[in-house]
């Protein structure tokens, strides 16, 4: 059974980055009984053109057996030993690679099988798992009572007062602001702009409908 995974590895070219996560079969010490272990990759291999990959196992800590650890000794692991390998999505971030092996992540270091049944520590809330159900079910249980089609909603009109004013400005100035290209927030920005940009549209023709003009909606009154 090795010998043809390591065969199927070979067919396609693939590398195993520092970080991913994978599940391969060892043997034991005490008497060579074939087991599942788990580690995650400690150096950037091709596959294709080495035998071998380095791996730092996660191991059960003693004395509940229960929360798993890394064990922070790094080993040669042959690669036709691998069964399952999860590449880590840095942005998205490594428990959504473990959770797939059967992890789920309670700090950077330590884990618990997901389905354990005893009693498990509390991780840390940046590990949790979130799908895109789950949030989409939470933006529409929060916003439900605030969403209106866009059929229904009436064409815009600028606000007066302090308030608007203040409103106003801050329009203008996200408009002048210019984040780092390569940073989250020039992502964020990017993604506000193309959401007003689909309101604008929208609503223009609303305007339009009503014989008036397109408002400059990226430089309100102030």
């Amino acid at each position: 059974m090795t010998s043809n995974l390591s065969t199927s590895l070979r067919k396609v070219t693939f590398a195993l980055k520092s970080g991913d996560a994978v599940h391969v079969l060892g043997e034991t010490s005490e008497n060579s009984s074939v087991q599942n272990w788990y580690g995650v990759v400690k150096r950037d291999v091709d596959v294709c053109a080495n035998e071998s990959f380095e791996i730092e196992y996660l191991s059960p800590k003693p004395p509940q057996n229960i929360v798993y650890e890394f064990e922070g000794v790094v080993y040669d692991c042959p690669v036709e030993s691998i069964v399952q390998h999860v590449p880590v999505d840095e942005k998205k971030g490594a428990q959504y690679a473990w959770i797939e092996l059967g992890f789920r992540m309670l700090n950077g270091s330590q884990m618990v099988r997901d389905d354990e049944e005893g009693d498990v520590p509390v991780g840390d809330a940046e590990f949790e798992i979130y799908s895109s159900d789950d949030d989409n079910e939470l933006c529409e249980d929060e916003m439900k009572d605030f969403v209106v089609n866009d059929e229904d909603a009436p064409k815009f009109t600028f606000a007066e007062g302090d308030f608007a004013r203040e409103t106003h400005a801050c329009v203008r100035a996200f408009e002048q602001w210019k984040p780092d290209r390569d940073s989250a927030l020039s992502s964020v920005k990017e993604q506000i702009t193309q959401m007003a940009a689909n309101a604008a549209k929208n609503d223009d023709e609303k305007q339009f409908q009503a014989g008036q003009s397109a408002l400059p909606y990226t430089r309100p009154p102030i």
